[in-house]
């Protein structure tokens, strides 16, 4: 028995909304968006390494909107916070950020692979 969708990495009812319910496009926006992601966080990174504020705005944003639209609510809300401070020009808790951006990223892709094995 799964637990309730607001514990689960990946809020499968929105998922289900934006694929129409359809399995195999469900796989395919989370293997895009995970593909996606990855190069994202790791341009996070190196953008905070840099303070180069326009690229974590970006990043942040592209993150924020992406793990929104696949279900993904805490690593949006992580994201969007992220793209608040480089807003700001400031960067007080930037690396804990992206660490929880990248833990929520981990946690839903064990999730996917698991949930949809074959």
């Amino acid at each position: 028995m799964l637990p309730q969708d607001e514990e689960l990495p990946i809020n499968l009812q929105r998922l289900q909304a934006v694929s129409r319910g359809k399995v195999a496009m469900q796989k395919r926006l989370l293997e895009i968006f995970f593909q996606a992601a990855e190069g994202d966080i790791a341009a996070l990174k190196e953008a905070i390494a840099n303070h180069d504020f326009p690229t974590i705005k970006h990043k942040a944003h592209q993150l924020k909107g992406s793990s929104a639209n696949v279900g993904i609510p805490k690593m949006s809300i992580a994201a969007a916070e992220l793209q608040k401070q480089a807003d700001r020009q400031t960067l007080p808790e930037a690396n804990e950020l992206v660490n929880e951006i990248e833990n929520y990223f981990q946690k839903a892709r064990q999730f996917a692979e698991i949930h949809f094995s074959d």
